[in-house]
């Protein structure tokens, strides 16, 4: 293929962009790029170069996930739980090598964070 991909910006559906924009912004601790529309129903976040989207129409409200991976799971669980975050559970070995927590937002979408600590099986 000739053309060069240059981003991905997965959409994840929701039900209200305040209190999304709080979670994903106070609580995750990403940087608001954009809110889009009137009313607003659309936004994106992004960390480091990586931008995700959350959208009011047209989606699965909380059937989404995402799954980040970082460089230091435990203290990014650490931060998100000082910032009033409540994870399923705390950053774990799994056994496809990672390292990682989740916690699912206001409607139900589940968000990951992982950090590599081993061979991914099969690889």
């Amino acid at each position: 293929m000739s053309v060069k991909f240059l981003a991905q910006h997965p959409t994840l559906g929701i039900s209200c962009i305040d209190q999304s924009k709080q979670f994903y912004g106070d609580t995750l601790g990403f940087h608001l790029e954009f809110v889009w529309g009137e009313p607003n129903f659309y936004m994106g976040f992004s960390a480091n170069g990586l931008e995700f989207h959350l959208s009011t129409h047209h989606l699965g409200v909380g059937t989404g996930t995402l799954y980040f991976e970082v460089d230091d799971v435990q203290t990014f669980y650490d931060a998100v739980v000082s910032r009033g975050g409540v994870p399923s559970s705390a950053p774990t070995n799994q056994p496809y090598g990672m390292k990682d927590f989740d916690i699912k937002d206001a409607d139900g979408n589940t968000i990951g964070f992982g950090q590599r600590v081993g061979e991914t099986p099969g690889n």
